[in-house]
This record gives C-alpha cells, structure tokens and sequence, in this order.
C-alpha cells in the first residue's frame, strides 16, 4: 500500500515529526539548474544595482505576530498565553535570538539568504490544491 503512494505523501505523525517528500528536493534536479534559464530582458544591467534582500528584524517580526494574533484569538486568556510564549521565544534565554544570529549569518554568507528556501520549500515543493476536497470530487 505504501509503495504506490505518490512521494509528496505528508505521514501521519505528530507535527515535529513529520517527513514531506518533495520531488523536486529529491529528483535530479542540477545544482546549478538556474544558471541554464534564459536571462530576463532588461534586468541584467539593474541586477548589481539592486539592494539585498534584507533580515527582518526579530522584535519588529514577534510583534506584527502579535498583532495578526489579536483577531485570530478566541478569548483574552488565549491571546495572552500566546503572547507571553511569543515573548519567552524572543527574550534573551529563547531560541529566537539564537535563530536570528543563525539567519544573520546565512545571509552574510550568501548572496540571496532566502532564495535557496522559497525556490525549493514555498515554490517548487509541493502545493496542495486550492480547491477544496468536495469540490474535486467526481460523481461521474
């Protein structure tokens, strides 16, 4: 049964857990599969002109996360217990200034510290539908 699944299967497991198989991280692709497209009119000229794409800062992030929060929460103690476990994340002793040094630095290291991560996981890995389930569902 599990043979003939399709490789983008997400498993059943709890969230920390979980293994999504993405072809296009784990097919043949070449490393250097960017290099063969065809450049982009009129953009080669601008392209050393044009600033790097920069790290957002973590406190002005953790608190536009608060912010898109506030709608979201069902009651004010709901808010609150999430808002104190965004501010334990970006205190001094959370893992969130730990990360932000590690972004800090891949973006130091790279020319594009985010491009590696949105072609593979947001662009070219997979996609669920936008239609929902009932809707693709055929009677005939």
């Amino acid at each position: 049964m599990l043979a003939r699944l399709p490789p983008f299967i997400v498993h059943r497991r709890p969230l920390l857990l979980r293994k999504i198989y993405m072809p296009s991280l784990t097919g043949p692709r070449p490393v250097d599969w960017k290099a063969a497209a065809p450049p982009i009119p009129n953009f080669a000229p601008q392209h050393d002109s044009l600033p790097r794409l920069p790290v957002p800062n973590l406190t002005a992030t953790l608190d536009r996360l608060k912010t898109s929060l506030l709608p979201l929460a069902h009651s004010e103690a709901e808010f609150t217990d999430a808002a104190k476990k965004i501010d334990a994340f970006g205190s001094h002793a959370g893992s969130g200034n730990l990360l932000q040094s590690r972004l800090l630095q891949r973006a130091s290291e790279r020319e594009h510290w985010l491009e590696e991560w949105w072609d593979n996981l947001g662009y070219l890995g997979y996609r669920d539908s936008v239609c929902p389930a009932p809707l693709r569902m055929t009677l005939y």
